[in-house]
């Protein structure tokens, strides 16, 4: 059993209205190529020390924090690092960006398939 929770892509609106913070640990190319309009941080996994993103985001251990990757697998890596470090209040954005996009949450970039959710005016638009 894992000591973080998964919610699902359908949450991500409750999930910014209540101010938590989202964390996008893709790489920086797949960040470009489809992100959340919502506000969220972007550290790519191969970068990320827990200690120093909580320090740096004013976070304290029991701050929750959403990890957002393509599909799961690296948001779940990304939750076991906290853990490991004795971090609480951890979920996993169930199917990552994808299911955020097939969903209808409002994704931005250059590949994103909701195009009604995307315009120029968002981050980075879609073409």
């Amino acid at each position: 059993m894992s000591d973080y929770t998964v919610v699902p892509a359908q949450e991500v609106k409750r999930i910014v209205s209540s101010g938590a913070t989202i964390l996008d640990v893709r790489t920086p190319a797949e960040h470009d190529e489809q992100h959340l309009v919502a506000p969220h941080v972007f550290v790519p996994l191969d970068q990320l020390n827990p200690k120093d993103f909580m320090l740096r985001h004013g976070l304290d251990k029991e701050a929750p924090v959403y990890f957002l990757c393509r599909s799961g697998k690296r948001a779940r890596t990304a939750a076991d690092m906290f853990v490991s470090v004795g971090y609480k209040n951890l979920y996993v954005i169930e199917g990552g960006i994808l299911a955020c996009d097939s969903s209808g949450v409002p994704v931005a970039g250059t590949s994103c398939s909701n195009k009604a959710a995307c315009s120029s005016t968002q981050v980075g638009g879609c073409s």
